[in-house]
């Protein structure tokens, strides 16, 4: 069956064939919805606005957790 954002079962399908921990993840997006619904599944999230630069996003991440 196919699925696609931000339907959970997609993300789901990734984490089972990638064996990834939705915890351990960060999904970027452009999409709220899609964000959102990653979130609801564990996946750590960052919303990339229009115009935004995804290392400048990333940098600012790393160094949050860092901290």
């Amino acid at each position: 069956a196919k699925a696609m954002k931000p339907a959970p079962e997609i993300f789901r399908k990734v984490a089972d064939d990638y064996a990834i921990l939705p915890e351990e993840t960060i999904f970027f997006d452009d999409s709220p919805a899609n964000c959102k619904s990653a979130g609801e599944l564990g996946f750590q999230y960052i919303h990339v606005a229009p115009g935004t630069e995804f290392k400048a996003l990333l940098a600012e991440k790393i160094s949050r957790d860092s901290n």
